[in-house]
């Protein structure tokens, strides 16, 4: 058998299994893409809603929700304030990015890791809540442009390990 039919077949195999592996679903209101991956961990993929406040559910349609992904509220720009929920582990990078509105974000203190650029830009930003975090990682420039925070809330983070530039 020729190599290149071997290495064919070995990307056909890995792209069937890919699919049996992560399942996408959206939520029965609509406003929510969901994506659940191989070890049952489910990500809110994008949110599709035009809510000003917005308070993610734990579980959604069934199923729990442990991450913010990648740019799932970029440049929502009519979002003014956000609840996460205490199922949430991580945010991922540019979850919240551009969301020029976004005035407060209320973070549980489940959340261990905070992408890079995660709140990037959100120049309206001036209330944070951040509960007291035991492990975490926050990334470099998760809050870059977020000049509206408070000196006290840039005092905490850069307690809790935030290097990157405010």
């Amino acid at each position: 058998m020729k190599a290149s039919r071997v290495f064919g077949l070995i990307c056909l195999a890995m792209v069937v299994n890919c699919a049996a592996i992560f399942a996408q679903t959206v939520s029965s209101d609509g406003n929510y893409l969901l994506f659940k991956d191989s070890f049952g961990m489910t990500t809110l993929w994008k949110y599709n809603g035009n809510a000003a406040v917005v308070a993610i559910p734990s579980v959604i349609d069934g199923e729990t929700i442990t991450k913010i992904g990648a740019d799932a509220f970029k440049n929502c720009s009519f979002l003014t304030s956000v609840t996460i929920p205490a199922t949430v582990t991580s945010i991922e990078n540019s979850a919240f990015m551009g969301c020029t509105a976004l005035t407060s974000v209320t973070l549980p203190g489940s959340v261990r890791k905070i992408g890079n650029y995660a709140f990037a830009g959100c120049s309206s930003l001036a209330a944070l809540t951040l509960p007291g975090f035991v492990e975490n990682k926050i990334d470099k420039r998760a809050f870059e442009g977020c000049i509206s925070l408070s000196s006290e809330t840039v005092a905490s983070l850069v307690r809790l390990g935030y290097r990157g530039r405010i």
